[in-house]
Order: structure tokens, then sequence, then C-alpha cells
């Protein structure tokens, strides 16, 4: 059995009555309950005072991890914004896969030069991890917030062929955990075809399916729950049973 964890964790902010208090243990606490084999962290927070991955790691004697810095926060000045992927097992064939996205000048102009959410990278950090005499892949992903200028993954088609062949490549054995920003990844026939989703149809932000725990086929899936602790992204869990 594996126990995994995905989640957004918004740098520590949990968005509650206009809190302006980070409050990163409230997630570290939540997790703790949980105890995962493997946890996939979208908006993670590093700076030179404090590494959240390096806390995760202690808090949740999680051994193993990786992350991959996006650029500098556009919630709190002073971090670099990352993705997170902590394991009780090595991890392995590190790789990250950027997706790039030609708005960025658009919307900075729109909003006066000032710094917003979809002014850093975006795109797929993938480890491997040998689990029960099996290679896993592990991927957590964060996609852009197209809606930000009307738009959808589906308006760049480019960007999207991208996307979907960097799941699709990895599809053996996958384990999948993102904010991807796009509620239609699981009308694509390919995906449809190759994973189960842990939360179909399940509004995970902003009143849409646009987090996602996908699972290859042969991975079955023995428990499942979304814990809406926040007011941005939910707390996604699965436990999991890898043939």
């Amino acid at each position: 059995m594996l126990k995994i964890v995905n989640w957004n964790i918004n740098g520590g902010y949990l968005i509650k009555n206009n809190s302006t208090t980070n409050n990163f243990q409230f997630f570290i606490d939540k997790i703790k309950i949980i105890n995962p084999d493997i946890v996939l962290i979208q908006e993670g927070h590093i700076n030179s005072k404090l590494n959240q991955i390096e806390e995760l790691s202690k808090e949740l004697d999680l051994k193993y991890y990786v992350f991959q810095g996006l650029g500098e926060s556009h919630i709190e000045k002073g971090n670099q914004l990352c993705l997170f992927i902590l394991s009780r097992f090595k991890l392995e064939n590190v790789e990250f896969k950027e997706i790039k996205i030609p708005y960025f000048e658009k919307y900075n102009g729109r909003f006066n030069s000032i710094l917003k959410s979809d002014l850093h990278k975006k795109g797929f950090l993938k480890a491997e991890i040998l689990f029960d005499n099996n290679i896993n892949t592990i991927i957590c992903a964060h996609g852009h917030a197209l809606y930000l200028f009307d738009k959808s993954l589906d308006d760049l088609p480019l960007q999207k062929k991208e996307s979907i062949n960097f799941i699709l490549k990895n599809h053996e054995n996958l384990i999948f955990g993102a904010d991807m920003n796009y509620d239609k990844l699981l009308q694509i026939k390919k995906i449809q075809n190759k994973f189960s989703s842990a939360f179909k149809n399940e509004k995970t932000y902003k009143n849409k399916e646009n987090d996602y725990i996908l699972l290859s086929k042969k991975i079955k899936i023995i428990n499942q729950k979304l814990d809406y602790c926040t007011d941005d992204h939910p707390l996604m869990y699965v436990e999991v049973e890898v043939k």
C-alpha cells in the first residue's frame, strides 16, 4: 500500500477570514495525520531563513525529497515558489519539464507591472521510486492560470500537446498530482484510456476540477479523501495498491 498526498499549500497561507498570517505548521499537522509515503506540493516556499521542504521532510519523516524553483513567489516577496516531491523511498531520474506560455508581457501590462501569479515558470517535476520491485514514476505539476487571460489550455494547442504527451509518455505505474488550472483533463480520451482519477467530477478549486491525482490503470485505489480545510485548494489524499 502507498499513501499519497497532493496539495497546493499557497506558500503556507490559509486564506481564512482574510488572514495575512503564515501558518505553515497547519499544513504540516494536517499531512502528518495521514502519515503518507509520498507528498506532492504546489506553491511551496523556500527562502534564506525557511526551507519548507526541509521542514516537511523532518516533520513527516520523509527522508527523500526534490524540488524545482519556479521564480519569485506572488504570495510573499523574498520567497522562491517551488514544486516539492517528498518520499519514503529514494527518488531517482529527476527531471523538470517547463511549459512556456506566450502571455507574460500582455499580462504584466494589464496589471500595471505588478508581479502576479503567472509570471513564474510552470511545468512538471518528475522522479522515480522503486517500490515492490517496480519502478514507479511520480509527477508533481502546476499549470499556468490561463483564466487570467480569459484563455484555457484549449486555446494553446502546442502547450496542450506538450503537457498531454509528457503525462502519457510516463503512463506506466504513474502517480500524478497537480494543480493544472485546467478543468478538462479528464475529458481527453487518451488520458481516460490510460489513467484513473481519484477524484473524478469533484470541484477542487474555484468551483472547477483543476486539481488532480491521476493513477495508472494498474494501480488500485483503496481509499480517497478531499479535505476542504482552507479557503484555497483542498488537501487530496489517496491510498493505493500498486500491482
